[in-house]
């Protein structure tokens, strides 16, 4: 399906049902809520975070269960609407706009040097004096990329740049 579509295919659903056993985030959740779309989610991986209650919960691995979210989905439109409400109310939390800024400023106390500090860090014994948080660019085998610098993070024998 194109992507120009998929926001009119989520307005005509009645629900989005998504019972996805890992995710790593769950935007097609999110997608749908914005779309005023009621969600019908498990809460695995990261999905119960991302719908944070927004959403009617599934058991992925209970048909029976899913069944029945379904159908009292199908007929309890006071419960849809609700989760149409709850749903553009989460959806409104996520802008790629506010997403973007935040991500420029974790860029930005990186360069600066305070990315971590020693009280934010794991307690990594002696291999803390010798990991360091570096914002080199250098090339690598597969292209340009952002690399540490030679020699900042022990390789116990191991070459970080493999050749496939």
């Amino acid at each position: 399906m194109p992507p120009a579509h998929l926001a009119d295919w989520y307005r005509a659903a009645d629900v989005l049902v998504f019972p996805s056993l890992y995710e790593g985030f769950g935007l097609p959740p999110i997608e749908a809520m914005a779309c005023a779309c009621p969600v019908l989610s498990s809460a695995s991986g990261a999905l119960g975070e991302t719908v944070a209650g927004a959403a009617g919960f599934l058991d992925s691995l209970d048909t029976a269960q899913i069944q029945a979210q379904l159908t009292r989905a199908a007929a309890d439109l006071g419960w849809r609407d609700h989760l149409r409400d709850a749903g553009l109310a989460r959806a409104r939390a996520f802008d790629w706009a506010a997403t973007a800024k935040a991500t420029l400023g974790v860029y930005e106390r990186a360069v600066a040097g305070g990315a971590l500090s020693k009280a934010a860090r794991p307690d990594w014994g002696q291999h803390d004096r010798e990991i360091r948080v570096s914002t080199h660019y250098r090339p690598s085998k597969h292209g340009s990329r952002l690399m540490p610098p030679e020699g900042a993070i022990p390789t116990q024998g191991h070459n970080n740049d493999q050749t496939s």
